[in-house]
C-alpha cells in the first residue's frame, strides 16, 4: 500500500522525512511538546498550589506522563527518546518513597527493568555511558532491596537479571 492511498492524501501534503501527512507530523510535535510541558511538574517552588491554582502534580502522575511519551515516541519509531522518557520516568518514581514502601518498591523497579530492557533491544541507540548509569541505578536497587527486606518481592528476580544483562552489555563495549 503506499503512503497516498493510505493516507489519502496528495504527494505535496506527505512530510519527506516521516512519510506521514505533514499534519499528522504537526499534531505529533505539538503532542510531544504538550507532554513535556505537563511532565516538567508545573509546580511552584514553595510546593503548594502552582500559579495556575492546581495542587502540584505527584510524582506518579509525572512518571505516567513520560510513560505516554516514552509510548508515543516508541510508536513513532524514535528509540532514542523513547529510552530517554523510560528514564524519566525512573527519576520521577525516585521521589516516591521506593526505598521504604513496597508498592514504590515495585512501581520504581518496573520503571527501570523497563528502561534497561528498552536499552537493550536498542543498544546502537544508547551510549557505554548509559549502559554505565544503568548499571549503577540497578545495582543500587538491588542493594536496597536486600537492606530494606524487598529481596522476597517478584520485582526482585527480574531485577537482578536486568543487572546481569545491563554488564554484559555494558562489558561488550571494552
Amino acid at each position: 500500500m503506499t503512503t497516498e492511498a493510505r493516507w489519502n492524501v496528495r504527494d505535496e501534503e506527505i512530510d519527506e522525512k516521516t512519510g506521514a501527512p505533514r499534519i499528522v507530523a504537526k499534531i505529533e510535535e505539538l503532542l510531544e511538546q504538550i507532554l513535556a510541558k505537563a511532565a516538567s511538574g508545573n509546580t511552584s517552588a514553595g510546593g503548594g498550589n502552582n500559579a495556575s491554582g492546581a495542587p502540584p502534580r505527584t510524582m506518579r502522575d509525572v512518571a505516567a506522563i513520560w510513560h505516554l511519551v516514552s509510548r508515543h515516541a516508541e510508536n513513532c519509531g524514535d528509540a532514542g527518546s523513547s529510552i530517554e522518557a523510560k528514564l524519566k520516568v525512573v527519576r520521577a518514581l525516585d521521589a516516591s518513597g521506593w526505598r521504604k514502601d513496597e508498592n514504590a518498591f515495585d512501581a520504581y523497579v518496573s520503571a527501570a527493568i523497563n528502561w534497561a530492557n528498552a536499552m537493550k533491544r536498542e543498544p546502537s541507540a544508547c551510549t557505554k555511558k548509559m549502559f554505565a548509569s544503568a548499571r549503577m541505578l540497578l545495582k543500587s536497587a538491588v542493594k536496597i532491596a536486600a537492606n530494606e527486606g524487598f529481596d522476597e518481592r517478584a520485582t526482585f528476580t527480574p531485577l537482578t537479571k536486568a543487572l546481569e544483562s545491563v554488564e554484559e552489555i555494558e562489558k561488550s563495549f571494552d
